[in-house]
């Protein structure tokens, strides 16, 4: 037995007639007529009985046309909230970031497409930047926000790239070291110091290769001595003494006892960036787009890491 038998039945005992009910249906009647009798074939008798003016129910018919009216309504509540569902999950922005993203912004951001248009949820996730180009090209996310290299660009064409911010690259300094009373110093000052980096990882998240490059332009090669993918702990290390680190002078929003930053002259900038499936902007995404909070550039002068 269908649901489409089931529509076609109490349709014919409404209008009363198979011809009004092939109009109403927009179905043509012969068809209509096959659909009913296979439905007696089920039921094992005849449901209408036709007559001069139309038709009526048999027995049967009436016995069967109460349970099948609430079988509709029951689909049709079915459909109506699978429906709403669907709108509900259309409202939802999954949202991706960095661990090395300056993560205020886009609180900030968050926080005004709650106020200006309440009915759209959005979810955040963190997750390397490399992962977010595969959530995003999947459609398991709907923006990024991740480290922007110019290979990014160029290797993911499919992808819409909206430039978000530049970060400084700084220094943290153990307290007591020499340095840790300057307001900047120059990349090549710190030769001869032992290094904490973010260490490389197969998503291409940290800046290792950038640094590394641009110590390499002022003339040395750090001296590594511990490696580790977490911020916090990186910045324990150098409160620690173990040695100095570059990262992002978003960092500095993050206050641990013992650590002094220190900006880097000329400066070097880290780029951030927005990225989205190019033509997926939609109804909902698009709002976000144009509150996506473009914090000031804090390298205004200076260079890019390769």
């Amino acid at each position: 037995m269908e649901l489409r038998q089931l529509r076609y039945f109490a349709e014919i005992a409404a209008q009363g007639s198979f011809t009004r009910a092939s109009e109403t249906l927009a179905i043509a009647q012969p068809a209509l007529t096959t659909q009913i009798q296979k439905l007696e074939i089920e039921l094992g008798g005849n449901v209408f009985v036709r007559t001069a003016r139309g038709v009526v129910l048999t027995e049967l018919g009436r016995a069967t046309l109460e349970p099948a009216q609430r079988t509709l309504d029951a689909a049709g509540a079915t459909l109506r909230s699978a429906q709403i569902a669907n709108a509900a999950a259309n409202t939802r922005l999954m949202l991706g970031f960095s661990r090395i993203f300056p993560f205020i912004p886009i609180a900030r951001t968050v926080r005004r497409i709650r106020r200006d248009r309440p009915n759209i949820k959005v979810e955040l996730r963190q997750m390397w930047s490399q992962e977010q180009v595969e959530a995003l090209e999947s459609g398991a996310l709907d923006l990024g926000f991740v480290h922007y290299t110019d290979e990014l660009a160029t290797e993911h064409d499919g992808l819409a790239v909206v430039p978000v911010a530049e970060e400084a690259v700084t220094a943290a300094i153990p307290e007591g070291h020499r340095f840790a009373t300057r307001r900047q110093i120059a990349l090549g000052e710190l030769a001869d110091e032992d290094f904490v980096m973010t260490a490389p990882t197969k998503f291409g998240e940290t800046v290792y290769d950038q640094v590394l490059a641009a110590c390499r332009q002022a003339g040395f090669t750090p001296r590594v001595v511990q490696e580790t993918t977490d911020v916090q702990i990186l910045l324990g290390l150098v409160s620690a003494g173990l040695g100095v680190a570059l990262l992002s002078s978003a960092a500095r929003d993050v206050k641990i006892r013992g650590v002094h930053y220190v900006s880097i002259v000329p400066r070097l900038r880290i780029r951030f960036a927005a990225l989205y499936r190019r033509g997926a902007t939609g109804k909902f995404l698009e709002p976000f787009l144009e509150r996506i909070e473009r914090p000031p550039t804090t390298a205004a002068a200076g260079r890019s890491l390769p």
